[in-house]
């Protein structure tokens, strides 16, 4: 049972009744791999292994204050927990802004020093193959733009079934120089994913957030 806390935005309700990641359209127990990145307290990986009990489930979540409550509720459901950054093997800072759902890549070096793990080796790591049918959820706060540019995981994520990601972007809210701009994210989802279904929620493009979700066409 999911640990009871007070979810900032109603997590469980996006999560489990919206079905904001898209992945009602799975047929219970047919992927083999699932990725969790940016897991926070685990509504979702846990959701995915009551689905999928067969998968291997993967979760990536930074922040200690989120992983004491993660480390319970995947207590009994055989799911690996990656307490690291996403990113590119560097150590990065979080800083947090208020609430266990709400830390963010810090452009600085202000906030939590947290080491990294580009997707490369996490794929790797967990012995997943290309020829699987893993989903990828990405909510990483920033960490996503690591993707960019990266063959290895590029390739990973051409592959998959589905990949449902939240990518940051730079506005007058998140005006961080090293963060890009939305064209960009938009540029590069639109050149990588060229045999896919894309679709886009851009409900939240003011505060420097779009919802993607990729799938795989047969």
């Amino acid at each position: 049972m999911l640990v009871n806390v007070r979810m900032k935005g109603n997590e469980y309700n996006k999560i489990v009744r919206n079905d904001c990641y898209n992945v009602q359209q799975w047929v219970d127990g047919t992927l083999d791999a699932i990725f969790d990145i940016g897991a926070n307290i685990g509504i979702f990986s846990v959701m995915m292994k009551m689905r999928h009990p067969n998968a291997k489930i993967i979760a990536v979540e930074p922040l200690q204050s989120a992983n004491k409550f993660i480390k319970r509720n995947i207590h009994a459901h055989g799911i690996y927990l990656e307490e690291k950054a996403f990113g590119n093997g560097q150590t990065f800072h979080f800083y947090n802004r208020g609430h266990i759902l709400d830390s963010i890549y810090s452009p600085d070096e202000h906030g939590e020093a947290i080491e990294s793990i580009a997707l490369g080796d996490l794929f790797s790591k967990h012995e997943c193959s290309l020829d699987d049918r893993y989903l990828m959820k990405f909510n990483c706060e920033g960490g996503e733009r690591y993707l960019i540019g990266d063959e290895i995981a590029e390739k990973i994520l051409y592959h998959a079934r589905e990949v449902t990601m939240q990518v940051h972007f730079k506005t007058q809210f998140t005006n961080f120089d090293s963060w890009l701009n939305f064209e960009d994210y938009d540029k590069w989802i639109k050149s990588t994913f060229t045999h896919h279904k894309i679709a886009s929620n851009t409900r939240w493009n003011k505060r420097g957030t779009t919802h993607y979700t990729i799938s795989w066409t047969e």
